[in-house]
């Protein structure tokens, strides 16, 4: 990816992507809308797992982003119903987590194929893994 100056941003939703964020912590939100839209994404934020749940079945993704550890709905609830709503978003889902990770979890995602970062992580390292997820032949 051709790095910009800092300072020159894309305009959000340039890319054409449109991105859901599930965390119930804001600041994560407030900073995925932020990097994800400097990338030229349009970015959707659900606090919750019912939101998300809400936003899916309501608008089309081309990536989600989502907290594994949530009240309420975890992301593996969200990543169930998100199986039996809209199957075909299911590979294009990107799991975060700022707690370790439990053999529980790790067994999931190696079920799933699915890929997660550890919070905090280094932007471009979240930059990439969202491009990679959108753009992968």
């Amino acid at each position: 990816m051709p790095v910009r100056p800092l300072g020159l941003r894309r305009r959000p939703g340039t890319s054409g992507k449109m991105i859901l964020v599930v965390d119930d912590e804001e600041w994560i939100l407030t900073l995925a809308r932020e990097l994800l839209g400097d990338n030229g994404h349009a970015v959707e934020l659900a606090p919750s797992g019912e939101a998300a749940v809400a936003a899916i079945r309501s608008r089309k993704f081309d990536a989600i982003i989502c907290d594994w550890k949530m009240p309420g709905m975890s992301g593996i609830e969200f990543y169930g119903r998100l199986l039996e709503d809209r199957p075909e978003l299911a590979e294009h889902v990107l799991f975060m987590s700022g707690n370790s990770i439990d053999e529980e979890f790790q067994a999931f995602l190696r079920h799933h194929e699915r890929k997660c970062l550890a919070k905090p992580f280094p932007i471009e390292e979240f930059r990439g893994a969202v491009e990679k997820m959108l753009f992968a032949a």
